[in-house]
């Protein structure tokens, strides 16, 4: 997997290296456009210190090793045993790390062992917990990704994916009820109140700073949040200087590098008259919702990476559906056809991590989760084409 990631990694940067050489080539005055449309542009520079802030502290909760007790202090108090399992997962899978079942499979696999719960049904709660978050979370990296290379609002835009977070959220409480748990469950964790508290303090931060820059526009919001959440982080979890050094030095530099090649391509491609000539009459044909949706489909299925996925296809999208009244319900179909392909994907690890920890096999939680994707993201599709038809 590792090696197989590695060389789709490698082809896909060189892709996006020449197809900005090419878009170089064939603009007027790039230089200017890279200076006015990228590096001026507020937008990115805060993108890429949120992603690198967020990785950075990401691999500081890995380093100190409290991360899973102190979110799992937040679910203690919970009555009900299957909302604790579900809130136990949802915390889990909050921490916006790539591969969020990495963090969440083992202790969830631990948690339904000491309980005696079906491991199957445990573990589609623990999965599909982990992956609502692709559809609503807005630290998530393929979410992100379409609200900023769109210029999209995100709260309109996830509106068209709710269909499909409802089936999820359901499918959830559906499996913890056949998880065999029972009411007395509770968790149990070493963390205190103002240990707990401490680490979730800069993520709320954070989430703020991004609620400030949606809701009200404030300029630099995000930059500054980002800079007291990476500050907050490192005074409150008190990290060693060892443990500071080996989470920069295990930041995801290909994801660094993948984001800042796309906004590259993005500033090229939402300023082409040709790109928005050539696929605005694709756009505009009776088959291109089709056409779209199998394209997204398999992109996802092809990649198996969440944020490449997204990068593939919406810096084309964006100078095409710019100014569209449709561009929102245009964009969800693409989104939620790139999803279900994506979880059904081979090269998305997670279901492997699933099926190994839970002890389950591999093809029967592939199947689950394909089928749960799929009809999720064919609910959001109709929802997205019922807004489509009742414009038109």
């Amino acid at each position: 997997m590792d090696k197989f990631d590695a060389k789709l990694n490698i082809i896909f940067s060189v892709i996006v290296i020449i197809a900005i050489a090419t878009m170089f080539y064939i603009t007027e005055e790039p230089l200017a456009l890279i200076w006015n449309k990228f590096i001026l542009k507020t937008q990115n520079v805060e993108l890429l210190a949120l992603f690198t802030g967020v990785l950075f502290v990401a691999n500081i909760y890995r380093q100190t090793g409290n991360a899973t007790d102190n979110l799992l202090y937040w679910t203690k108090f919970l009555k009900n045993g299957k909302l604790s399992l579900i809130f136990t997962s949802l915390f889990l899978g909050l921490m916006p790390v790539k591969g969020r079942t990495i963090l969440s499979a083992p202790i969830i696999a631990q948690i339904a062992q000491k309980n005696n719960l079906d491991n199957f049904s445990a573990s589609m709660v623990n999965y599909l917990s982990s992956h609502i978050y692709y559809l609503i979370f807005p630290l998530s990296t393929s979410l992100m990704f379409v609200i900023i290379i769109m210029k999209f609002n995100y709260f309109n835009f996830i509106f068209f994916l709710m269909p499909g977070v409802l089936f999820l959220a359901m499918m959830v409480w559906y499996f913890a009820s056949r998880s065999n748990i029972s009411s007395n469950f509770s968790i149990e964790t070493k963390s205190s109140f103002k240990e707990a508290a401490r680490f979730v303090l800069p993520i709320v931060v954070l989430l703020i700073s991004l609620g400030l820059s949606e809701l009200y526009k404030i300029q630099y919001s995000i930059l500054i949040g980002t800079v007291i959440f990476v500050a907050l982080s490192v005074v409150l979890l008190k990290p060693s200087r060892s443990q500071i050094k080996a989470a920069y030095k295990s930041i995801d530099k290909y994801l660094i590098f993948i984001l800042f090649l796309i906004l590259l391509l993005s500033a090229f491609t939402s300023n082409s008259p040709l790109i928005k000539n050539y696929f605005s009459g694709i756009i505009a044909g009776s088959y291109s919702i089709p056409i779209l949706i199998v394209i997204g489909y398999l992109i996802g299925f092809t990649i198996g990476s969440s944020s490449t996925m997204v990068s593939a296809i919406f810096p084309l999208l964006a100078p095409i559906l710019t100014g569209n009244p449709l561009a929102y319900q245009i964009a969800a179909i693409v989104y939620a056809s790139e999803y279900a392909g994506y979880i059904a994907s081979p090269a998305h690890p997670c279901c492997h991590y699933a099926a190994s920890f839970f002890n389950v096999p591999y093809i029967k939680v592939w199947w689950k989760i394909s089928i749960y994707a799929a009809i999720a993201s064919a609910l959001n599709i109709i929802f997205a084409l019922f807004f489509i038809n009742a414009w038109n």
